[in-house]
């Protein structure tokens, strides 16, 4: 009787009766994770234990992992084929979900599948990014992944289902998951309302900020060699400093401009002068379409009919301007990415 219990007790992550909304866990209030998790209940995708807790310290097993992702996506798993791991019976729990996903191209198809083990963040990165389709690339180093790897974590990064700035461009891809940190990782890939912003600024320039004054951004930057310094009239103030080496190991223009002592637009350049990335103000007409950013080839420029495919790079609301007949730069707020058109 103790031994079944215990079972029931460990299977009620894996349960899939609905979730009640008025679910409350004693052990969550204190984790940053607590609306991620209260999401997923309320999903019927995770539950908690029968004594009241949820346990979000507690490593996710690979089994378990597979069957959240395949309620997430809510898939038919009524016939499935045997992907024949060595160590998968067709009677063991979370078989038909494991077996689905293989199919589908989520897992990768091996000898044996190691069920019991912990899940890793880069199993998880590589399941949600097949499983859901996800697409997006992070415009910065991340020190601990493989190039091969971050076709993976890109899109999690860029997204804001994972948190990644340049002063912390570590993703820890080895590490096992918690229950909290898989909650966080589903709510933010199946609800981006609660994806985590940050700035552009903060991705290539972390040491300074909008509406900084000059003489604080002068302070910050003092490591960054200065290239320019100038006055535009009695409003206008422009510095540029050379970066080197920039996010991506080459050489970077920082251009910065300041309104009334305020810093407002940041450029930031290839050292050859062809924009990569920037913040600009722009007074053109603005235009708002389809959420896609990708390069652009044989592009009719049109003010009255614009149907680019563009991928959300970054963020759920953006504005598309145009601001000259080859380029085109998406804003979110005052941060805007600029690409020339090709």
């Amino acid at each position: 009787m103790k031994k079944t219990l215990v079972l029931l007790l460990a299977l009620l992550f894996l349960s899939n009766t609905d979730a009640q909304a008025e679910v409350t866990f004693k052990d969550v209030s204190k984790t940053s994770a607590a609306n991620d998790i209260y999401y997923l209940v309320n999903k019927g995708i995770i539950k908690g234990y029968e004594d009241g807790s949820f346990r979000p310290n507690q490593n996710v097993t690979k089994t378990q992992g597979a069957v959240l992702i395949a309620r997430a996506l809510k898939i038919d798993t009524s016939l499935v084929e045997n992907p024949e791991f060595k160590d998968l019976s067709v009677k063991a729990s979370g078989y038909k979900e494991i077996a689905k996903l293989v199919e589908m191209g989520v897992i990768d198809k091996e000898s044996s599948f190691y069920g019991g083990n912990p899940l890793t963040r880069m199993e998880m990165a590589k399941w949600l990014t097949r499983a859901f389709k996800l697409e997006g690339e992070y415009p910065s180093y991340i020190h601990d992944v493989t190039k091969e790897e971050r076709i993976f974590v890109d899109p999690l990064a860029a997204l804001g289902i994972t948190n990644m700035d340049s002063t912390q461009s570590f993703f820890n891809p080895k590490e096992p998951l918690t229950r909290a940190q898989i909650s966080s990782f589903l709510s933010r890939t199946l609800n981006p309302k609660v994806r985590i912003y940050i700035p552009t600024i903060k991705i290539l320039v972390p040491e300074i900020e909008f509406q900084m004054s000059i003489d604080d951004v002068k302070k910050n930057m003092a490591k960054y060699e200065k290239v320019s310094e100038s006055e535009s009239g009695k409003d206008l103030y422009s510095i540029s400093y050379l970066n080197y080496p920039g996010f991506d190991g080459r050489e970077y223009i920082i251009g910065l401009l300041f309104r009334d002592g305020k810093l407002v637009t940041l450029d930031y350049s290839n050292y050859d002068m062809g924009l990569e990335h920037g913040t600009k103000e722009y007074n053109d007409e603005t235009l708002n379409f389809a959420k896609k950013f990708e390069a652009y080839s044989n592009v009719k420029l049109s003010r009255e009919s614009l149907e680019y495919n563009i991928y959300d790079y970054q963020f759920a609301n953006l504005t598309y301007i145009i601001s000259s007949p080859d380029t085109i730069s998406i804003q979110y707020g005052t941060v805007t990415f600029t690409k020339l058109i090709q």
